[in-house]
């Protein structure tokens, strides 16, 4: 399992969150959960998305991947839950639209918009 983390300062999301995932941890942005995260990938849930019921947080990134950012379906966009390697480069914009240069989607729905 990789380290989950919260990117809002939003508590009430966050301790919903936790109660369900109690390993989760709330950061006030991307980077200090970089600086935070002590597995070789983490996820990142951002505040504008509520977890799918039926997602897990078990998904396994078979090592030729661990290099990519892996973003998974929030409803039927690929701009949802994402899964970082603890070493990768990303830019404010990337972080800012969700789009990775460096990524693989997966066709997983993982989160629904707020």
């Amino acid at each position: 399992m990789y380290d989950i983390f919260f990117v809002s300062e939003d508590t009430k999301q966050y301790q919903k969150l936790k109660s369900k995932f109690p390993t989760t941890r709330q950061v006030a942005n991307f980077y200090d959960a970089q600086k935070l995260a002590i597995t070789k990938m983490f996820w990142v849930v951002w505040p504008d998305l509520s977890v799918d019921k039926d997602f897990n947080f078990l998904y396994d990134v078979p090592i030729w991947d661990q290099k990519y950012i892996h973003i998974f379906k929030n409803k039927n966009t690929f701009n949802g839950i994402t899964l970082f390697p603890k070493r990768c480069n990303v830019t404010e914009d990337e972080l800012k639209t969700r789009i990775f240069l460096e990524k693989k989607e997966i066709d997983i729905v993982a989160s629904n918009p707020f």
